[in-house]
C-alpha cells in the first residue's frame, strides 16, 4: 500500500508527458502541412506569372506564419525559426522585384525548411542519437 501512491504519481505524470509529446508532433505537423500548401500555392502563382496574386498570396502566407511561429517558439529551437523568418524576407523582395528564378529558389528552401521541422521534432532513432 505504501508504494502505491508513488507509483500513481509516476504513472500520472508519465501519461502527462506522452499526451503532450504526441499534441506537441501533431500541431507540429498540421502546422508545417498548411504552411507547405500554402508555399505551393505561392510558387504555383509566380510560376503563372500572376505576381499580384503572389503578392495576395504571400501575405497569407506570412499572417498564418506569424500565429503558428508564436507555438513554434515555444517548442522549437529558434535557429528554425529564424532560418525561415530570414527565407520570408527574401522571397518578399523577391516578389517586389519580380525575380522569378530567385524567388522560386527562396520558395524551395522554405519547402524544405517547413518539411525538415516535424522530421526533426518525432521520435526516431536517428533523432535519439
Amino acid at each position: 500500500m505504501i508504494y502505491v501512491k508513488p507509483l500513481l504519481i509516476i504513472g500520472l505524470v508519465l501519461a502527462v508527458i506522452l499526451v503532450s509529446g504526441y499534441w506537441t508532433l501533431h500541431e507540429i505537423s498540421n502546422n508545417a502541412g498548411t504552411l507547405f500548401t500554402q508555399s505551393s500555392r505561392l510558387e504555383e502563382s509566380i510560376n503563372n506569372g500572376l505576381w499580384d496574386q503572389s503578392e495576395e498570396r504571400f501575405d497569407t502566407l506570412v499572417s498564418t506564419w506569424n500565429r503558428i511561429k508564436a507555438l513554434w517558439t515555444v517548442l522549437l529551437h529558434h535557429s528554425e525559426i529564424d532560418s525561415m523568418n530570414i527565407t520570408l524576407a527574401r522571397i518578399e523582395q523577391y516578389i517586389k522585384s519580380r525575380e522569378k528564378g530567385l524567388v522560386l529558389g527562396e520558395i524551395a528552401s522554405l519547402k524544405v525548411l517547413i518539411q525538415h521541422v516535424p522530421k526533426k521534432e518525432r521520435l526516431t532513432l536517428e533523432n535519439i542519437f
